[in-house]
């Protein structure tokens, strides 16, 4: 009769133990694996009701909690005891909405005809040719016609006289020019004008225009824009002084020989008489104690 293999007790008591703390280890790691997952899912769950509120924003209705009792038969009880408040009808004038003709009267109007072809001038049923019969309105749109930037050179024509050439006398005539805005300066008063409607109507800085000028093809250093503003804002536009008004205030002398301010002809009495009386007007306080001094 032949028996299996005899284990060592000890040694199988030890396999146990080892086999339970590595079981223990990995419970452990799954334990923590299990912690960081939550929290990873916390927080997701965070950034996306963030993003859903930035994304679809709060009402602004909100709606108040019923108080206990509403809705039910003592809510109806102790609700049917309210005031009601009666309010005084009244007829709101509502205005009519403006028309585009109303809106945009100001706008200069230009037509455009759109003819049919001439493919397209006989009949579809017996191919005559169709006569003219009128215009149709179909419809209207708003067109902007941007800025066109050009450079304008001036030329003067220049006259000699002949008769003076053949006597070797030479005359030579100028014609007269526009005198610029700015000397030695491609500065005119459209571009100037536009500078300072930039800037002063539109609040737009200066190196923002430099950036739209050279949008335009015109490199203009803001610099130079900034030196036209002033340049014109100091030779062209006239300078309104503030106005300034004129305060006269008289004085009096009284009979113990103080003198009191009277602030115009207009001042009442009454008003004459208690103003600065703290200050002119020896206290009784002072007299007092002057009294109870000489006294002692």
């Amino acid at each position: 009769m032949s028996y299996g293999p005899i284990f060592d007790p000890a040694d199988y008591i030890r396999h146990l133990e080892q086999q339970t703390r590595d079981q223990s280890e990995t419970i452990k790691s799954l334990n923590e694996t299990i912690k960081e997952l939550r929290q990873t899912v916390a927080n997701l769950q965070e950034t996306l009701d963030e993003l859903n509120r930035k994304l679809f924003g709060k009402s602004s209705e909100q709606t108040r909690p019923e108080p206990p009792g509403e809705g039910t038969a003592e809510g109806t009880e102790a609700g049917s005891g309210r005031q009601e408040i009666h309010v005084k009808e009244h007829i709101r004038n509502r205005q009519p909405k403006s028309s585009r003709d109303d809106l945009y009267k100001s706008l200069p109007v230009r037509r455009i005809d759109c003819p049919a072809p001439e493919d397209q001038k006989n009949c579809p049923d017996c191919n005559a040719l169709m006569e003219h019969l009128g215009w149709q309105f179909v419809r209207e749109e708003i067109r902007i016609t941007m800025a066109k930037v050009e450079r304008i050179q001036y030329f003067r024509e220049t006259l000699v006289c002949p008769e003076c050439r053949n006597e070797d006398d030479t005359t030579i005539v100028h014609s007269n020019v526009p005198a610029p805005l700015l000397k030695h300066s491609l500065a005119s008063a459209s571009i100037v004008a536009n500078v300072m409607y930039d800037k002063s109507g539109l609040y737009l800085p200066f190196y923002r225009q430099e950036m739209d000028w050279k949008q335009k093809g015109v490199p203009m250093p803001r610099e130079t824009l900034a030196y036209w503003y002033n340049r014109c804002a100091l030779d062209y536009l006239s300078i309104i002084e503030p106005g300034t008004e004129t305060l006269s205030i008289a004085a009096d002398p009284r009979e113990d020989g103080l003198v009191k301010s009277r602030t115009g002809d207009d001042t009442s009495t009454a008003t004459y008489n208690n103003w600065y009386k703290n200050v002119y007007v020896p206290s009784a306080a002072a007299a007092s104690s002057g009294s109870s001094t000489s006294g002692s």
